[in-house]
């Protein structure tokens, strides 16, 4: 998509208010994503999700704080609809200065270690029956928009990385709609909203190449404004379902 037809998503998918009694309280456990989402909200509906993020948290450390946290948390709110929305910074890593990223491992290693970790909060989510548990799909990103936007001088060495990734989200992704169905749930393809078409003429014939548009992210890896709204308006779809009747 471009931005324009974003605008029009917007335009033409009308959010409507959920009717009838809320349930449960809607949140979000998110990395940074969560925060782009947060900070585009437009929506009266929207102000009902609490959310929980932590810039460049990664799964494992989320986890931990979840199992440490949720019984509080669920004395405080009562019940809930949780949306966890992690792996970005699994499956990339900060170098040590943290003003660029590079692909964690060109293995399975990164992408077995962060599927572990979910399965480890379905385990424990199923100890309290009072939370409804939706696994939110890993949008696709670019390690190469990102560094170039950090400023890298040689931005078009980190293509191949952005290609292993692309595949890499595409595994972990089918793993979270195997969990979503095993607990009767599922999440929006966020990626689908980055999907656009260029046509190229020659002498014989037109081809047409599919690709991403990461010029609709900020920096790479945070949505703009009107990307941001077109996935919150997604999410609440999902909530509407999941917390109220």
């Amino acid at each position: 998509m471009s931005e324009a037809k974003l605008v029009k998503y917007l335009q033409k998918v009308k959010h409507e208010p959920p009717t009838g009694r809320r349930k449960r309280i809607p949140v979000i456990l998110s990395d940074s994503k969560g925060f782009s989402l947060r900070n585009n909200i437009v929506e009266q509906f929207d102000n009902n999700i609490v959310w929980w993020c932590k810039k460049s948290v990664k799964v494992e450390q989320s986890y931990s704080w979840l199992k440490r946290i949720l019984p509080t948390k669920l004395y405080q709110l009562g019940d809930i609809a949780l949306y966890i929305w992690l792996g970005t910074c699994n499956l990339t890593t900060k170098t040590p200065d943290s003003k660029y990223i590079n692909l964690t491992s060109e293995e399975t290693s990164s992408i077995e270690h962060l599927t572990k970790h979910l399965e480890n909060f379905k385990k424990l989510i199923a100890e309290y029956p009072q939370v409804k548990l939706t696994f939110l799909e890993i949008p696709v990103y670019s390690i190469k928009a990102y560094n170039q936007h950090q400023g890298h001088t040689e931005p078009l060495i980190f293509r191949d990385q952005d290609k292993a990734l692309a595949e890499q989200i595409h595994i972990v992704n089918q793993e979270i709609r195997n969990l979503n169905q095993s607990i009767n749930t599922h999440s929006p393809d966020f990626s689908v909203f980055l999907k656009a078409r260029s046509q190229h003429r020659t002498r014989s014939h037109r081809d047409t190449w599919e690709y991403f548009n990461f010029n609709l992210y900020r920096d790479g890896i945070h949505p703009s404004q009107h990307l941001a709204q077109v996935w919150l308006r997604e999410i609440a779809k999902r909530i509407k379902i999941d917390c109220w009747e």
